[in-house]
């Protein structure tokens, strides 16, 4: 069984993979959404505001809380970082809306929220954001266009 330590420098080691590939990862998810016939978040951002979020808790870094924030909100950039393609689709008529990459991505953002939202950088405006995201996240686990 892995110590505290092995198991935070493994987290800490994922982190710094994590932020080496992260511009490339959201490269080819731009490249994805040029074919994609539907909106599909990556899930990069979330994955580092989850590490980054435990890495605040557990040390009290207040950078790490940052850097949390800072990929939480990155959700609310990235429909309009999709090609016109995908905007002109008729079921985007109303427009993209900042969603996370279904239930998996919702977990992880709320359970980033939590180990931060008690440090000080959440700014006027972000709980809003945060919930805004969340709200369009759920919305097709509750809509039944079939009835």
């Amino acid at each position: 069984m892995a110590t505290k330590k092995e198991y935070f420098d493994f987290l800490k080691k994922y982190h710094e993979e994590l932020l080496k590939n992260y511009e490339q990862s959201l490269k080819d998810w731009e490249r994805r959404m040029e074919t994609a016939d539907s909106f599909d978040p990556l899930m990069v951002p979330v994955a580092c505001a989850l590490v980054e979020g435990f890495l605040y808790h557990v040390t009290g870094i207040k950078d790490y809380a940052e850097k949390a924030r800072e990929s939480m909100l990155i959700y609310q950039e990235l429909p309009g970082r999709v090609p016109g393609r995908m905007k002109s689709m008729k079921k985007y008529a109303k427009g993209i809306r900042p969603t996370l990459n279904w239930f998996g991505g919702i977990t992880l953002f709320l359970r980033a929220y939590e180990f931060i939202k008690d440090s000080g950088v959440i700014r006027p405006g972000d709980r809003e954001v945060f919930e805004q995201i969340v709200g369009n996240s759920l919305e097709p686990f509750f809509s039944f266009p079939e009835w």
